[in-house]
């Protein structure tokens, strides 16, 4: 996977083979430390890949062997930059929208709770907002163990809780007491 995103990031081309000695153009890329992948023989001709920079440096063997080389297709970041040179603005909007997306990822958008039966979402969701945990607050202010804390001891009924924090969603997990453990508790 990370070679094929180092292909990717320094681009690489499809091209075609035909000539007189392709074996020998072979044995000089090897020589000359060019890389070659995906070969194919096709017939009378070789495909293959190889990166941008090797293919810049295979001039001078071409004309030793006496082959030629075709390009077929272009692939990777510095043709996709060439292909939208002239489209700044697209490039640049697409720029600030990913920026945009990973700063909406730092905050708090959707406060869940789970496990609650007899207190309402509204009753906790009112308390987490007395002790500043609410919508769009930044996620590294969240402080689990201090709101577990604060929940079991602001509502006796609570028995257990859980905070977690997926992506933009705060989920607070709750479990309450039954009727026989609340009465314990409280004696």
């Amino acid at each position: 996977m990370l070679t094929r995103i180092l292909k990717f990031l320094k681009g690489y081309v499809r091209i075609r083979l035909s000539g007189y000695a392709p074996e020998r153009f072979f044995n000089l890329c090897g020589h000359h430390g060019i890389v070659l992948w995906d070969v194919r023989f096709t017939g009378t001709e070789y495909e293959m890949c190889v990166s941008v920079g090797g293919f810049r440096s295979l001039r001078p063997l071409v004309r030793k062997t006496r082959t030629k080389v075709v390009i077929l297709e272009r692939y990777g970041l510095p043709f996709l930059l060439h292909r939208y040179q002239k489209r700044k603005i697209f490039v640049l909007g697409a720029l600030c929208g990913a920026i945009l997306l990973w700063l909406l990822s730092l905050f708090i958008w959707n406060i869940h709770i789970e496990g609650n039966y007899h207190l309402s979402d509204d009753v906790i969701l009112s308390y987490l907002n007395d002790i500043e945990v609410v919508h769009g607050m930044r996620k590294s202010e969240v402080r689990g163990s201090e709101i577990e804390a604060g929940l079991r001891e602001y509502f006796p009924e609570i028995t257990w809780t859980s905070v977690e924090v997926k992506g933009t969603r705060l989920i607070v997990h709750v479990r309450e007491s039954e009727e026989g453990e609340t009465t314990k508790n409280r004696r």
